[in-house]
């Protein structure tokens, strides 16, 4: 019953203060309903080996748990770009063929 009391509080909070939806019959319905849901989760969640505090443990260990930084600027892998056509030629290199043979089109007979 206390986990409902809570939650029914929170719910008429969130519906009627943070959302600014005027008290009629709809928004009644929808604090019970959420009331209901929320309650529904938690104690399906809980058991004679899992207590109502263990749960709300874990809950705060997992909101204040570190988290690894964001990398925002990272530079993306093979992403598209623009490259002229003289820049690719300057960047080939032409290695002389092993063994000493040429790949000349001009050989002498």
């Amino acid at each position: 019953m206390g986990i409902g009391a809570v939650l029914l509080a929170l719910s008429y909070i969130l519906v009627i203060g943070v959302l600014s939806v005027p008290w009629s019959g709809w928004s009644v319905t929808v604090v019970l309903g959420l009331t209901y849901l929320g309650t529904k989760r938690i104690v399906d969640g809980l058991g004679h080996e899992r207590t109502i505090r263990s749960l709300a443990r874990s809950a705060i260990n997992d909101l204040t748990s570190p988290r690894p930084a964001v990398k925002r600027n990272r530079k993306i892998r093979n992403a598209p770009r623009t490259v002229s056509i003289t820049d690719q030629i300057a960047r080939v290199r032409l290695a002389p063929a092993a063994g000493g043979h040429t790949t000349s089109s001009t050989t002498s007979r």
